[in-house]
């Protein structure tokens, strides 16, 4: 799983939100270039970042922490396996 592929499920996490309008193209790609700015970020850090992109609902925000609080500890082991 490539690095670029592994944050795919944060932005995913962010659109699945069927009570939201949904993202523009241009936000997509917004969010995944900060996900691959401050995705090495812990998730307390994180947050504030993602509340900083105006296009970025309490939601949205939400959601995208708890997939990167559940996932980071995962990709971080795989990362280090192959050191």
């Amino acid at each position: 799983m490539g690095f670029t592929s592994s944050y795919k499920g944060a932005v995913k996490a962010a659109l699945d939100l069927p009570e939201i309008k949904p993202l523009a193209t241009s936000h997509k790609i917004r969010l995944n270039q900060a996900l691959l700015v401050y995705a090495h970020l812990p998730t307390e850090q994180l947050e504030p970042k993602l509340k900083k992109l105006d296009f970025m609902s309490k939601p949205r925000v939400a959601a995208v922490v708890s997939w990167h609080a559940a996932v980071t500890p995962k990709l971080q082991g795989m990362r280090n396996s192959r050191i």
